[in-house]
Parts: structure tokens; C-alpha cells; sequence
């Protein structure tokens, strides 16, 4: 598989393809984590969302990454701008900005979506403003979880979810995580993409498992699988 990067793409443990089959209220929710900027998560995550559309999968894509990248690959500057000012972002759901609709009530997922970025395509647009989440959500409880909680209504309506993390293991990343039932790991084959993957993998199990342990009846079971992905540049 070759993504429009140029990249060469190798999957190491397959993800199941049965959402038709599944519960549709529990869709397949895939996050694109690495500790290190760089290796492709996005180039992975906008491109694995356009795929699944186009093999007629009701997709939603979610950029958690606060440079924005994700949502830029899918739409121009001008139209991010207008709808974060008009409808709000991924940062509205997560309680960083204060923004309200013109009747005065909160923002929900479905107010925030950009309707078919791609074909069978859904986008929740990121914000800078998630580059100060942590501090501004530090003394919040249940906050890995509310992500989950803000798009559970919209779930039903997709059999994939993609999720773009930034490269760390912040609030986004962990609110991903708590959302998500498999995860990947995009690296290079060199020293330092691979250098954090055996952390990361370990700190998303404890994260998967305290979740779990603190999982309520509204969200579905957190399942996260670790799948790699070894990327190569082509000369």
C-alpha cells in the first residue's frame, strides 16, 4: 500500500473490517499516535479517512492535533476560519473555548462537523487553541473522557472513525485513546522514530486499562489493539 506521500506503508497486524456486521452504535475508531513528530500520522490518518469513504464506509475524521494539519489537508484556510468562528471545533468539545450557538446553548459534535470533506467524509476541524488544553482542563475531572461523551450521539451515524493525534500523550491524545477501539503507530525505520514506541505502547495500555476500570454505562468498551506501521521514503 502507497499513500500519496510517497510513502510504502506496511501493516503488521491487520484491523478488522466487519463494522457492517457490528454493532452500529459502536463504530471503528482508529487513532494515529507516535511520541515523534514526522513519521506520517497525518498523511496516514486524512488518507486512510478518504479510503474508507471511498470504499463506501461512513467515515468521520477528528484532528486532535492543534497545528491543524489534518484539517487543512481537507479544507482551505478560509473555510476553517469561517466555520471555527461560526460553528466552533474539536476545542469547543473539549471545553477550551466558550462558544456558544445564537440560542445561547453549547456547542455540540454535530454543530461543529464539516459535512463531506472527501466523499462519505465528515470532519471535526482542530483549533490552536488545544496547544494550551492541558493547562487549561488540568484541574477538570473525567477529562480523558470528554471527547467521548461530546460525540456519542453522532457515533450511530458512522462505521469509521479516524482520529489525528499530536505528537505526544497530552489531553487530545488521551481523549482519543478513550474513544478509540484500535490505535496505530506510524514510524520510520531509523533510530529515533522508533526510540519511544515501546513507552508509548506501554503508556496506552495503562491508560486503556485505567479507562476501563473508570468506565461508565454511556461509552462503549475501550478495546485499543497497538498496530505498527513502518514507513520508507522511496528514492
Amino acid at each position: 500500500m502507497t499513500s500519496s506521500a510517497g510513502c510504502q506503508i506496511l501493516w503488521t497486524h491487520p484491523l478488522r473490517w466487519d463494522s457492517r456486521l457490528s454493532d452500529q452504535t459502536n463504530p471503528d475508531v482508529v487513532s494515529f499516535v507516535n511520541l515523534k513528530g514526522g513519521v506520517g500520522k497525518t498523511a496516514l490518518s486524512v488518507n486512510f479517512a478518504a479510503y474508507c469513504g471511498k470504499l463506501g464506509f461512513k467515515t468521520l475524521l477528528i484532528d486532535l492535533d492543534p497545528q491543524t494539519n489534518a484539517t487543512l489537508s481537507c479544507v482551505s484556510i478560509e473555510s476553517w476560519q469561517k466555520h471555527a468562528k461560526d460553528h466552533g471545533t474539536v476545542a469547543n468539545l473539549l471545553g477550551v473555548r466558550q462558544h456558544t450557538s445564537a440560542e445561547g446553548r453549547k456547542v455540540s459534535a454535530s454543530d461543529v462537523l464539516m459535512k463531506r470533506v472527501f466523499k462519505g467524509v465528515d470532519l471535526i476541524p482542530s483549533h490552536l487553541d488545544l496547544f494550551t488544553v492541558d493547562l487549561d482542563l488540568g484541574s477538570e475531572t473525567a477529562r480523558e473522557t470528554k471527547l467521548k461523551r461530546a460525540v456519542r450521539d453522532i457515533l450511530p451515524n458512522y462505521e469509521v472513525v479516524v482520529c489525528d493525534c499530536p505528537p505526544n500523550l497530552t489531553i487530545p491524545t488521551q481523549n482519543a485513546i478513550a474513544l478509540s477501539t484500535h490505535y496505530v503507530v506510524p514510524v520510520s525505520p531509523d533510530f529515533l522514530s522508533g526510540l519511544g514506541v515501546g513507552l508509548l505502547v506501554s503508556r496506552v495500555e495503562k491508560l486503556s486499562k485505567d479507562l476501563e476500570e473508570r468506565r461508565c454505562s454511556c461509552g462503549h468498551r475501550n478495546v485499543s489493539s497497538g498496530t505498527a506501521v513502518t514507513i520508507s521514503r522511496a528514492n
